[in-house]
């Protein structure tokens, strides 16, 4: 069953046509300040301030909040870099993070997502459970 997400931006999107002369908008209005290259004057690339959005968004939200998500880091430092020219195109992204999916093993993905500031105890028991022992498991804790 594929999974589909869709990333939106609330009312200030621009519409950019393929046969379009421009490809760059001004703009300094969202909910995410940290870009660069946000101005009211300066024209910048769209499609480079989606990637810095959608990384930093996963930086924050993902790779910040969890500590068994460090394969993702140097994606997301790529895709928020400073400067939007060095940046991956959406493309790349996807195709960089379809490798590092594939790179992971069986048994990491099967991992639950472990919070930084988990205590050790918390951080064994949430492994055990997402490790398919839940079922086994479910009977003495009472469930």
């Amino acid at each position: 069953m594929a999974i589909n997400y869709y990333y939106i931006d609330f009312g200030i999107s621009t519409r950019i046509t393929p046969d379009s002369p421009s490809r760059l908008v001004v703009g300094s209005w969202g909910l995410d300040w940290e870009p660069p290259e946000l101005s009211e004057t300066v024209p910048y690339d769209p499609f480079k301030l989606d990637v810095f959005l959608i990384g930093n968004l996963m930086r924050r939200q993902f790779c910040d909040k969890y500590s068994n998500l460090a394969m993702l880091e140097p994606l997301m430092s790529r895709m928020v870099h400073q400067d939007p020219a060095r940046r991956p195109t959406a493309a790349e992204a996807h195709k960089q993070f379809q490798a590092i999916r594939r790179s992971v093993s069986f048994m990491n993905r099967c991992w639950s997502l472990q919070p930084r500031d988990s205590y050790l105890l918390v951080t064994a028991f949430r492994h055990t459970y997402s490790l398919g022992l839940k079922e086994r498991l479910r009977p003495a804790i009472g469930e």
